[in-house]
């Protein structure tokens, strides 16, 4: 019996830390201008990859427009759903990206977002904060959160956009992390 109790506390215990979902490419690197693994969610703008000071050898993704006019933006699927947990009765799931982000006259906005999507569309997604003006390299650390994973959830998606804003956003350094938390 004390087996058994000292293993619901270690099970309890590993659910309140975070999973890191692998992401593929998270240097950014890119084959005949095109950056392996990462969709480009709107076109119009300009989006490459710039070489990153930080990580020799790595690449930021450079997304700019002049047009305040879509949002623009670079995302990642094809996840394994099966690996995420389930949040339970008085629990809802937790997103986490991390990344290095650097702004330059960027007037509403550069932000992440988590989306799921069923086999006929788009379902639910969540955005992170947006992060305006001008600054250099700079740690982040945004959450967004899912009262229970969506039941016709085909797939999701983590995605970086610049904001339907002009300026340029710089991101670099992305790691993407899921975890059960308390409501």
């Amino acid at each position: 019996m004390k087996k058994i109790a000292v293993f619901c506390l270690f099970a309890a215990a590993v659910s309140l830390f975070a999973v890191e979902i692998p992401l593929r490419n998270p240097q950014f690197k890119s084959v005949n201008g095109q950056i392996t693994h990462w969709t480009i969610v709107e076109k119009g703008a300009e989006i490459t990859t710039v070489p990153y000071p930080d990580e020799p050898g790595s690449f930021a993704v450079k997304i700019s427009s002049k047009n305040a006019t879509k949002y623009f933006g670079i995302a990642q699927g094809g996840f394994d759903l099966t690996k995420i947990p389930r949040p339970k009765a008085g629990e809802k799931l937790q997103f986490t990206l991390k990344y290095r982000q650097k702004n330059e006259n960027v007037a509403d906005g550069g932000f992440s977002n988590v989306v799921f999507y069923s086999a006929k569309g788009y379902l639910v997604g969540r955005d992170s904060p947006k992060r305006s003006g001008s600054f250099d390299w700079e740690d982040v650390e945004t959450s967004v959160t899912f009262n229970e994973f969506p039941p016709a959830a085909k797939f999701m998606q983590a995605r970086f956009f610049l904001g339907k804003t002009t300026g340029t956003i710089y991101i670099a350094e992305p790691k993407l992390y899921v975890n059960v938390i308390k409501k």
